[in-house]
């Protein structure tokens, strides 16, 4: 865990700033998560070593991922899906909205993994997708606001 923790910390980094573009108040409340877990956690090492601004990763390695809804998430927060490995076809699909997406190597989606449910397609070949999410109950626990939807800044907006 902590070596492999240690190793991914540049992945950890490009996701966290991703989330800093889609959700900044998000971004900025989330890192107050991890200072509260160091007085209840036994191995402090693994804590130091996580990298992420997400509280939940998961990975999936050479899975078809059956369509499913996050109902431990919100719905204004992101899920972000990133997929490697040497594979063919395979495909990203929300359910109702009408499209589905190539889950290439290399691809990260974002979207409401509570407000869309979705799932991936077995495909041929060596994939790994790493899944990073946040759970509402760790905020709430530790006494962390659970925002609601990102509102973007107009800042760049002149008037003419």
């Amino acid at each position: 865990g902590e070596l492999w923790l240690q190793s991914s910390v540049e992945t950890g980094a490009l996701m966290s700033a991703i989330l800093r573009v889609a959700h900044p108040a998000l971004y900025e409340l989330a890192w107050e998560v991890p200072g509260q877990f160091e007085d209840h956690m036994d191995d402090v090492m693994v804590l130091k070593a996580w990298s992420l601004v997400f509280n939940a990763l998961s990975i999936i390695s050479n899975q078809e991922m059956p369509v499913h809804g996050d109902c431990l998430s919100k719905a204004e927060w992101y899920n972000m899906l990133a997929s490697v490995g040497d594979y063919d076809e395979a495909i990203l699909e929300p359910t109702g909205v009408g499209f589905c997406f190539k889950f290439d190597s290399g691809t990260i989606a974002a979207f409401s993994g509570k407000l869309l449910n979705h799932g991936v397609s077995s495909c041929s070949g060596e994939r790994i997708c790493f899944v990073y999410y946040m759970r509402e109950y760790i905020h709430t626990m530790y006494g962390v606001e659970t925002l609601g939807w990102s509102v973007p800044s107009h800042d760049h907006v002149m008037q003419l």
